[in-house]
């Protein structure tokens, strides 16, 4: 659904930015074709993951933010975004600020604060709810462990912390940002480049990939969410060059390109797409779990690791899967001894240990 939603969204785009109806469809064809080709971004949305979510609100906020200028829809779609993916989305959430104070840069100052104020409440609605629900449902457990994995294990951590800048850093940036540097060449490219000036899509491209470009220097570290968005937003731009070399060339050798690209994208596709199917991680095998024992008689409760590496991502895709069955970690369950439960518990080649007995401590 994320994914056909998301085709939607990019050939939505495609026909705004286009005022005839044809030149719309063309464009909107070649960028949905870039996209349905895109092996990473089928790779995204093949998975149990909330990254092609998170960057589809992101995106269908910018969109409303340059096309229909309603501040309180942004920041709700913003909102909802922050709560798939967190502190990830603070890129993509500067980068909507800075586009806002781009777009109203000839208002007077009342009118900025207005449109910044509308948004923040639209961005805290959702938050506040969410706040909420985990401190009446799960005594604030998801607050207390997020923050905890997201600043001292993920990202702040000792080595982070240790070496700021080395070369080796620079060369995963090329690699991890190839995409957005070709878009942003072929976008530039000759006399292109004056038109892309008043392009506020673009402007938004380039505040995006400034921010994203600086949480990776902070952190050292790409996210597949990132990549996902980059697909997204840059898929509307491929399109639209496919359509001016179709255009240009009329058709000759382009269709050569064209099958090139198709069984590249399709060998990427057969390579890294079918793999997760035959090699599960964590999350494949906590979803076929679920659905395998929907109808089955399962115990109330289930306990995972706390110190398995990964406890906290099983803990809540578990809880996300089986609700409403109340998921425990190891050290909030002796009020469960004596009890039958089912344990989860992260083993080092990214399987699932899955365990069904009667509950004592000590028992993983």
């Amino acid at each position: 659904m994320i994914a056909g939603l998301s085709i939607y969204t990019v050939q939505k785009i495609c026909s705004i930015r286009h005022l005839s109806s044809v030149q719309a469809k063309s464009v909107g064809l070649f960028a949905a074709y870039a996209l349905i080709l895109n092996g990473a971004f089928i790779l995204q949305v093949s998975q149990p993951s909330l990254d092609p979510m998170a960057q589809l609100l992101a995106l269908g906020a910018a969109t409303v933010l340059i096309f229909f200028k309603r501040p309180f829809v942004v920041g709700l779609l913003i909102g909802l975004a922050f709560l798939t993916k967190g502190l990830e989305l603070l890129p993509n959430l500067a980068a909507l600020f800075f586009m806002t104070l781009y777009l109203n840069r000839k208002n007077p100052p009342l009118v900025i604060s207005k449109n910044i104020l509308f948004q923040l409440l639209g961005f805290l609605i959702p938050i506040v709810f969410w706040l909420a629900h985990d401190q009446l449902s799960w005594n604030g457990q998801w607050l207390g462990t997020y923050w905890n994995r997201q600043f001292t294990v993920r990202f702040f951590n000792q080595n982070n912390q240790n070496t700021f800048f080395d070369f080796s850093i620079l060369i995963t940036f090329f690699q991890a940002y190839f995409l957005e540097i070709m878009i942003l060449s072929l976008g530039l490219w000759k006399s292109r480049m004056f038109r892309r000036k008043s392009d506020p899509l673009f402007v938004y491209f380039l505040f995006y990939l400034f921010f994203h470009s600086l949480a990776f220097f902070i952190i050292k570290k790409d996210s597949s969410q990132h990549l996902t968005g980059v697909f997204l937003l840059g898929a509307v731009f491929v399109g639209e060059y496919l359509y001016e070399a179709w255009q240009k060339y009329n058709w000759k050798g382009f269709q050569s390109v064209i099958l090139i690209l198709f069984s590249l994208a399709a060998v990427y596709w057969a390579l890294f797409v079918l793999s997760p199917y035959k090699n599960k991680d964590y999350w494949n095998e906590i979803k076929a779990e679920s659905t395998a024992l929907t109808n089955k008689d399962l115990p109330q409760s289930i306990v995972t690791k706390d110190i398995n590496a990964n406890g906290y991502g099983i803990f809540f895709t578990t809880q996300w899967y089986f609700y409403p069955r109340k998921v425990y970690f190891e050290s909030e369950a002796n009020r469960l001894i004596g009890q039958e439960v089912y344990l989860f518990q992260g083993l080092g080649d990214n399987h699932l240990k899955k365990t069904r007995v009667v509950y004592q401590p000590g028992v993983f």
